[in-house]
């Protein structure tokens, strides 16, 4: 089973922009300072990246996500945490992102650029 690797920074993700779809391993490393978790959210049909963001930063969080039709919850890992998790995913435009609030301020890592776009190709 091929795998992925992502890491997350405080407020970043380092993945590949395009991968092919099917079974995958994701191996997720935090090293950030904060907590961080990765969703991998699967946009609607005909939702463009660039949709979602805007509406993530002009709207809401809650609205953005109506604009995903599934989401799998990869892992909520702490500073210096690596977990793996097998998925099979269908081709289609995804989104990595976080969702945890920072503790000092209450606002989204997605708002602060956890939020990555990642496109799956057909199956090799």
């Amino acid at each position: 089973m091929p795998l992925v690797s992502v890491t997350g920074t405080d407020f970043s993700f380092d993945a590949p922009d395009s991968i092919a779809g099917g079974p995958i391993t994701v191996r997720f490393a935090n090293e950030g300072h904060e907590d961080h978790e990765l969703h991998l959210l699967r946009l609607n049909d005909g939702v463009l990246i660039h949709e979602f963001q805007q509406t993530l930063h002009q709207d809401s969080v809650d609205a953005a996500l109506q604009m995903a039709s599934s989401e799998v919850h990869m892992a909520t890992l702490g500073s210096g945490e690596t977990a793996d998790a097998s998925v099979n995913l269908a081709r289609g435009e995804y989104v990595l992102i976080c969702l945890i609030e920072s503790p000092e301020d209450e606002v989204a890592h997605a708002l602060k650029g956890m939020a990555k776009p990642l496109t799956v190709t057909a199956s090799p």
